[in-house]
């Protein structure tokens, strides 16, 4: 099995309470519906900077990324077809697919 990497960028913040725990519980259900394909359930992340080669940085990254999950799966497609049943498409977010190298 391959290990994959889910990058997510954008997306709608939820408008009310209600909306982030209607959200919340669709993303544990797709985790849940996962199984033992996923590795690291996710975390989300801050504004980001972006740093320069000089080592100064910049205001925010281009397009901020969101947070980031770690699934396996045996092939790409069949991470790109999770990834497209996530809830954060839903929200109007992207997800990049990148499989893990082994260094």
């Amino acid at each position: 099995m391959q290990q994959f990497a889910l990058a997510y960028y954008g997306g709608s913040r939820p408008a009310t309470k209600e909306e982030g725990q209607a959200h919340m519980s669709n993303w544990m259900g797709w985790i849940n519906d996962l199984g033992d394909a996923v590795i690291n359930s996710g975390m989300y992340f801050g504004a980001s900077r972006h740093v320069n080669a000089n080592g100064t940085h910049d205001g925010p990254a281009g397009a901020p990324l969101n947070g980031l999950t770690i699934l396996q799966f045996a092939t790409m497609d069949e991470a790109c077809t999770a990834a497209a049943t996530c809830p954060h498409i839903g929200i109007g977010g992207t997800i990049d697919v990148a499989p893990l190298m082994q260094m």
